[in-house]
């Protein structure tokens, strides 16, 4: 099979809001205590006191972007009729909204553990509507956040890196707004959903279902290569914002480890990829249904950025071709049909 022709997009990236410690499999833990029967369960709504908001030297402003709520209400109801809006929902019963009085880093942020959204006074940038997709997608457990397909617990995270960038994504898809910081990030999180499908994870994005997303990935590749690819992204993420924050350029070190961090991704990636193409050859699936769905991976993922000294490359030719020979050569048999 000719993959597509793989583009050169060069691109830059903004500042980055924060990032986490990684712990291996720390969302297995979640899952296990968390989940029941692929609920999650109930969560009593948040209720910061007065007190509590003066300690933090918050000010409530919500009032004055209800109009910004109700529209974002609307649009996400009129183009996502088919997702969950339950945290939506429940979320802005009691949501405070803060303002900066100056631009600083980040633009805006979102505290889903005290439902707190902060942004800087008469925002330009439009940040809210990112900020309201993680309100939308959040959910608080007493102990855990789980956010869109990110989940922490203290200082431990996991998939902030596919989170941000796939909330960027769907922010610039459904709100026209293009958030530059994660820019260098969404070529991985494009990939990932071109594999499970859009809708699919429109609708895991909502219901905050990190642990649904991992089993639909692992239909196509092991548990823990799916568990390596997402950890590998928040390697890269951590490594991004640590040199953006202080303006620093990367030391040979970090250079070394996005170039490993972001071919291992790729090439399982790639492999669910060639996968999934010879479950839809077994499934007797058009020429043209495979095709395209081979040709929207490679534009999602086909890309480079430079930023300051750091090059980075996602899906190469090489790496293409390798992968697709290897499952070639040590795949015999599907249903019947040989894969060439």
């Amino acid at each position: 099979m000719n993959a597509s022709t793989i583009t050169n997009v060069i691109g830059t990236i903004g500042s980055i809001a924060w990032a986490y410690n990684i712990v291996d499999g720390i969302i297995k833990v979640y899952s296990e205590k968390t989940y029941i029967h692929g609920k999650i369960n109930p969560v009593k709504v948040r209720n910061l006191n007065t007190k509590n908001l003066n300690i933090n030297n918050y000010k409530d402003v919500k009032i004055k972007y209800n109009k910004d709520i109700e529209e974002f209400k609307k649009v996400l109801k009129e183009k996502l009729p088919y997702v969950d809006l339950t945290y939506l929902e429940r979320n802005l019963q009691d949501l405070v909204i803060n303002e900066f009085p100056t631009l600083g880093t980040p633009v805006g942020t979102y505290d889903s553990k005290n439902n707190i959204i902060g942004l800087i006074e008469d925002d330009e940038s439009k940040s809210i509507t990112h900020e309201l997709l993680h309100l939308s997608s959040s959910i608080y457990s007493g102990k855990r956040v789980f956010c869109g397909f990110r989940q922490r617990e203290n200082n431990f995270s996991f998939g902030i890196c596919l989170n941000e960038a796939y909330t960027s994504i769907l922010d610039e898809r459904i709100f026209k707004n293009s958030n530059e910081s994660y820019l260098v990030f969404r070529p991985l999180a494009q990939a990932i959903e071109t594999i499970v499908g859009k809708e699919n994870m429109e609708k895991m994005y909502f219901k905050a279902d990190l642990n649904g997303l991992i089993h639909e990935l692992s239909k196509y590749s092991s548990e823990d290569e799916i568990y390596k690819l997402i950890r590998n992204m928040d390697e890269i993420f951590n490594i991004f914002y640590k040199h953006n924050k202080d303006n620093i350029e990367y030391d040979e070190k970090d250079v070394y480890k996005v170039s490993v961090y972001s071919e291992e991704c790729v090439r399982i990636l790639t492999n669910c990829l060639i996968t999934k193409v010879g479950e839809m050859l077994g499934e007797n699936e058009s020429n043209e249904q495979i095709l395209k769905f081979n040709d929207d991976f490679v534009e999602a993922i086909s890309c480079g950025y430079e930023i300051k000294n750091l090059k980075i490359k996602y899906l190469t030719q090489k790496i293409y071709d390798e992968e697709m020979n290897y499952y070639i050569n040590n795949t015999n048999d599907l249903d019947g049909k040989k894969i060439v």
